[in-house]
């Protein structure tokens, strides 16, 4: 049997990149001519290091039976009931051990979901270029601190 090799496989699209690592995490693994290919994915040096700091978290929460994953780049998401996200290692511990004496939930705040990020939309009121205003609707937006262009024909 050959020793394995590092293979280095660069790809034009990122997105073929991130469907050969799905496919593979689904599969285990790909065979090719009858040897077991394995995939993982490439880190920057920054990277990698920050990832590598949460390893000693990661042996903990394992022993305590708690679900976790590191997302890219290097965010640790916690699942206990409820969902943690830890930025770094220190915040990873902190919540271990408010976890442990029993106060995690009085000690951390969940990070706000995307759902209260999104954009807000303009008001309907506020008056567009494209359009012709009447009078009274000038005087409104003016009243409220809105310049208006002169829209000529």
């Amino acid at each position: 049997m050959d020793t394995p090799r590092p293979v280095v496989a660069k790809l034009l699209h990122h997105k073929d990149r991130d469907l050969l690592l799905q496919r593979a995490h689904e599969t285990g693994h790909f065979e090719v001519e009858n040897s077991r290919v394995n995939m993982y994915p490439d880190y920057t040096a920054v990277v990698q290091a920050k990832r590598v700091s949460y390893t000693e978290v990661k042996k903990a929460l394992r022993t305590e039976g708690i679900r976790y994953a590191l997302l890219l780049p290097s965010k640790l998401k916690i699942w206990n009931g409820r969902t943690h996200f830890c930025l770094s290692p220190e915040e990873a511990w902190f919540w271990l051990e408010s976890y442990r004496t029993g106060r995690e939930d009085q000690n951390l705040q969940e990070p706000p979901t995307t759902r209260g990020w999104r954009k807000r939309r303009r008001s309907g009121d506020r008056p567009r270029r494209d359009r012709v205003l009447q009078p009274t609707q000038m005087q409104a937006s003016q009243e409220n601190g809105w310049r208006l262009r002169r829209l000529c024909p």
